[in-house]
Order: C-alpha cells, then structure tokens, then sequence
C-alpha cells in the first residue's frame, strides 16, 4: 500500500526438485537464457517465440486495425534420466563421498545396449534454483569434464586387446616376474606375484601383467584399441563442457610409455568414456554412443527429434564374453570382493591411480583418485556403472576399499 509502487507478476524458470539432477539439468540466468547443463544446450528449442501485436495508427496515434500473431510455446526436451534412480545415486555418492573423505566424487549408470544415461552425479552437488550460492568448481560437471588417469580399470584395453588378436586365453600363464619389470631402463615396481593364470593376474591386478599385454599388442595395436574403445575423443554427450581426455598420439610416446599406458598412467580420461568403454564388453563388444536426451517433442506432441543408436564394434563377442568371465573373478576373488551384490553376479574392475602433487611434479604416495566400473548382471548385463573418488582417506585409498562398496549399493538398489 506504498503509493507509486506496485507488484508485477514475471515468469520464471523453477526447478521443484531443488538439487536433483542440477549437473545434468543446468540453471538459467535472470533474463531466462540458459547458462549451464542441457539448458544451455537446449536453450533455443526450450525458449519458444514471443507473441506479437501489430497495430494500425493515424496521424493523432488512434488505432484503426491490429493483428495479432500468437506465441509459440517452446519444445519438450525428454531425458534417459530415470528420475527414481537419479535420486538414489545421488544419496548413495553422497554418503560414499562423506564416509571415505574424499573431496569429490561422480556416479554413472547407463544402459550398454542403448547408451541411455539412467543417473549422472557429482558430488558436491547444488540447488539449480540458487546456482549463483554455489562456487563454480562445485557447478563444474566433472563426470564430462574431470580428467584423471584412470589406473587399473585401463587394464580392460590391453587384456581384450590380446584376448582379441589370439594371443593369450584367460588361462594362459603370465610370468608377474615377481611386482619387477624392466622397461627400456626404467624399473616397474608391484606386488611381489609369481606365475599367474591371465584371469588372475587381472583380477589381483598386476601391473607386470598388464604392461606385458601392452608389449604383445605393440605400440600400434594397442593405440588403435585405446582410440576405438573412445578414449581421447568427446562422446558427444549432450551437456556442454565435455572433455576429449588426454591420449598423445603413438609417435608422441617416449620409450618407456609402453610401461605406463597399459596399467593406466600417462592417459587422461573422463567418468563417461570409462563407462562407455566397458559398456562395450556389457554389450559384446559393441560400444554404443552414451546420451542423455531420449526425444525432442513439439508443442502438440509430435516428435521433432529422437537420437538413435552410433554403434561400432570394438572386440568381437567372443572377447567379451572371456573378458567378462575374467572380470566377474575380479569381483569373486580379486581386488573387488567389495563390490559384490546379493543375488546378483557383477562383473568389472578396481582403479587405484597416483595423483600428480604439482609441488614435485612426480606422483603422489599418499593421494589418489580410486574408482570401480562394472556391469551386472554379468550373464546378461542390464546396467553399467561407475563411480570414481579424488583422494579418499578415511576408509583406505584404493577403488576396492571405497568406489566398489559405493557400485555395490548403487546397483544393488
């Protein structure tokens, strides 16, 4: 009741759902423009045109005719996001993220036959609503654009890289040569393992092991697997921000990269081509295009947009059926016995990579990025999954202590 002031009622952009989703969803500015996430993406499809009124003047400014040309509402956007499953990932990274220390994380679920992203999430996470409260390292969609050198979940390239070409079985014997290998010079420290059966050596995660695999395939062959399992290449998810990862082309590599590589050093990827890659051995072989947007619908209804399958093969089903026997032993009885689930048999592997400190330039020996990535049910796999933690301490350092026990609960639900 103040004279000369008045209320004005304005539209604006509301998220009900408050911190669900908001990495995926994105946030827009006062003006209504998106500025993140598949608003910014979308943003002229959801947007819609104005109406417009066209009058007719005389001289003296008195309206003789008018016209009116009707707005046209924006386009629906919907999402492979199962909204259910959103919400219980979310919790289930959130307490993982808590109880390990750890001072970020990112949970995938996707399906391996279609590329569908059922949940995305990082944690710390926001409310869409006020995106302005939140510093931006914490609006920052790390499961596209984080780059980390993935470790041991790596070791899927090099393993189905030989199993393909024939030249090992999952029970051939692998010399571990007792945790030392000799790399043009540079000696490779591991755990002290003797003789293994491959599944084994994979499943106790040699490093040895793993590095002898990259030697069989060769510098070539084993860059053409990296490159077709989709590693430094954007997926093309539809979120903005996405990162490429960091592979340096085979004529790039210095003689001793081959003693890197293969247990997942001196790469950089993201949480999304992980998945994606071991979607392929979920999907015999195949890997499918990851997405978050099912269909674009017109105002009435009509499908304006739908995203269809890119497919290419990568290994043949045969390798992935043998790598997929040879992964379910990494949950059985090797470094991810965490990850079991009750009734169900999963299928993956465990990654416990050395941060770079940028104090000394040289890797860390007490700060990690730990992480595990499977598929379940392992007889026919229906979800893929990862989950990744930087610098987990409270509950130990490595994937098998704090991711797997998070994908456990995770696919369990």
């Amino acid at each position: 009741n103040i004279e000369g002031i008045e209320f004005v009622q304005e539209m604006k952009r509301f998220y009900p759902k408050n911190e669900l989703g908001s990495h995926v969803l994105g946030f827009v500015g006062a003006d209504g423009n998106g500025l993140g996430g598949l608003e910014l993406t979308f943003d002229e499809q959801l947007h819609g045109r104005d109406g417009r009124a066209i009058l007719a003047t005389d001289a003296r400014q008195q309206i003789y005719d008018a016209s009116e040309i009707a707005p046209t509402p924006g386009n629906d956007v919907q999402l492979t996001i199962d909204e259910i499953a959103q919400y219980r990932v979310e919790q289930a990274l959130a307490e993982g993220v808590r109880s390990t220390g750890a001072n970020w994380g990112i949970a995938i679920v996707m399906r391996p036959q279609t590329g569908e992203i059922l949940a995305l999430a990082n944690y710390p996470t926001f409310d869409a609503n006020e995106f302005g409260k939140a510093a931006e390292d914490v609006r920052r969609n790390r499961a596209v654009e984080a780059v980390f050198e993935p470790g041991s979940v790596f070791k899927i390239v090099p393993y189905s890289g030989c199993i393909d070409r024939g030249l090992i079985t999952p029970s051939t014997m692998v010399d571990c040569q007792y945790g030392e290998i000799n790399v043009n010079g540079r000696i490779v420290h591991d755990t002290p393992y003797g003789t293994l059966k491959a599944s084994d050596a994979l499943a106790y995660s040699s490093n040895v092991a793993a590095i002898k695999m990259g030697m069989k395939l060769g510098n070539e062959r084993l860059y053409e697997y990296i490159r077709d399992y989709g590693f430094g290449s954007k997926t093309g998810v539809e979120v903005p921000g996405e990162s490429a990862g960091l592979v340096e082309p085979v004529n790039e590599w210095n003689p001793t990269t081959i003693g890197s590589v293969p247990m997942g050093h001196e790469v950089g990827v993201t949480a999304l081509q992980e998945v994606a890659a071991m979607s392929a051995l979920a999907n015999g072989g195949v890997w499918v295009r990851p997405h978050l947007v099912q269909r674009v619908l017109s105002p009435i209804g009509q499908v304006v947009n739908e995203t269809g399958l890119d497919t290419r093969r990568v290994v043949s089903a045969e390798t992935a059926q043998l790598m997929t026997g040879m992964l379910e032993g990494v949950v059985l009885r090797g470094t991810a016995k965490n990850a079991k689930l009750g009734v169900l048999q999963a299928a993956g592997k465990t990654g416990t990579a050395q941060k770079i400190d940028p104090r000394t330039r040289r890797y860390s020996h007490t700060k990690y990025v730990a992480s595990f990535c499977g598929y379940a049910p392992a007889e026919a796999p229906e979800l893929a999954c990862i989950v990744v933690l930087d610098e987990p301490h409270a509950t130990g350092h490595t994937g098998g202590a704090t991711a797997a026990p998070i994908f456990g609960k995770i696919l369990e639900e």
